[in-house]
């Protein structure tokens, strides 16, 4: 089905919610207008009782629905895609360990039509990376930073990277970070053991972004601010939330929300090959030897692996956990990570022009209905 027009909905803006509907032509949102409309015409689809938002553009996932991007490829991948709709993921990001050919394998993947949600690019977890914070990365993907490995993974990518992670206190990661500026990828501060004047290096060398912040970072100490303490400081730094309610706790949640605010927070769900999936389905990881305890992918150590969180279910923790508002806590979710994937222009936001991709939720946090293009690609 494709829409020409979605009625009854409560729309969620950028600065607000109100009661509205949103016309479709060619793809595009054609027109959003407040009041609600008189609908029922052919061709309508009825978000009556629901918030209508922009889709979800998850910027860090690493698998879904018992598929792993770290080893998938082709039709794993563009079946994953399609899993992603129940939840409300219109976009993301491929999130990989680097190894060398590994991005040939998801190259024909990207903006490609999959029937579900469009990858838009990859972000790499390293391999600059501090070994001493590898979290559950293997060791394989780490290595010291080099430019000639660099040149290497920005032509394999071939201009598909959009974010890496580098731990800004090895020696010569400044030097880097600079390079990844210079070619349009967003250099991502993450995995490092930086005291807050390291930290602060590599973001005056270009770091605008940080990767799950405080998790696998030092931490905001009040005589020793840490990495943590560098990002929350310093205002255009743009900060992932792995709002699960495990890897951080819902008061700091609602705290970096209220210091980052909307436009430099990013919810994402940091999730692995388990998520999605009913409870207890999976029970292996990676081959890593991580099982899900207590809600979330660990080592047998114990150490955090990912997540097994949906883009809905963070939009509702950071409501009612965390107290942010619906509207803001949805940016978090669609425009502002839209734009750290350099994708702005055209999704994120319900905004005349833009890709009708579009998802809609009950009061209980439960999708109902995926729009990508504007048709309609999954429904509860």
């Amino acid at each position: 089905m494709t829409a020409s027009n979605i009625v009854g909905g409560r729309l969620l803006l950028p600065d607000r919610c109100v009661d509205g509907y949103i016309q479709i032509e060619g793809g595009k949102i054609a027109e959003v207008i407040e009041g609600a409309g008189e609908g029922g015409a052919q061709g309508d689809f009825s978000a009556h009782g629901c918030y209508v938002a922009a889709g979800f553009v998850d910027i860090h996932t690493q698998g879904f629905g018992g598929i792993d991007l770290g080893t998938a490829a082709g039709g794993d991948v563009r079946r994953m895609a399609r899993m992603m709709l129940a939840f409300g993921t219109t976009s993301y990001l491929a999130t990989l360990g680097y190894e060398r050919g590994r991005f040939a394998d998801l190259l024909p993947i990207v903006n490609a039509d999959t029937g579900g949600a469009k990858m838009l690019g990859f972000y790499l977890e390293g391999p600059f990376i501090n070994p001493e914070r590898l979290g559950a990365i293997s060791e394989k993907y780490c290595l010291p930073p080099d430019s000639a490995t660099l040149d290497v993974i920005l032509d394999e990518a071939q201009g598909n990277l959009r974010i890496m992670t580098v731990a800004p206190e090895l020696d010569g990661a400044p030097k880097l970070i600079e390079a990844l500026d210079n070619a349009g990828v967003t250099p991502a501060i993450g995995h490092t053991l930086a005291t807050y004047d390291q930290a602060m290096r590599g973001i005056e060398a270009g770091q605008r972004h940080a990767t799950h912040l405080f998790n696998a970072m030092t931490g905001l100490g009040h005589r020793e601010p840490g990495a943590a303490g560098a990002v929350l400081s310093t205002a255009h730094v743009t900060a992932e939330l792995i709002a699960d309610g495990i890897h951080i706790h819902p008061s700091v949640l609602g705290l970096v929300a209220a210091v980052k605010g909307p436009a430099h927070t990013v919810l994402v769900t940091d999730s692995t090959c388990a998520a999605g999936l009913p409870p207890g389905q999976s029970s292996s990881l990676f081959g890593s030897g991580a099982r899900i305890v207590d809600g979330a992918p660990r080592l047998p150590d114990g150490t955090l692996a990912g997540s097994v969180l949906t883009p809905i279910k963070a939009l509702g923790n950071m409501v009612k956990l965390a107290g942010v508002p619906l509207h803001e806590a949805a940016t978090m979710l669609t425009l502002t990570p839209a734009a750290v994937a350099g994708a702005a222009a055209g999704k994120g936001s319900l905004e005349k022009g833009k890709d009708a991709d579009i998802v809609i939720f009950n009061d209980d946090f439960e999708v109902q209905a995926t729009f990508v293009g504007g048709t309609l690609a999954w429904q509860r």
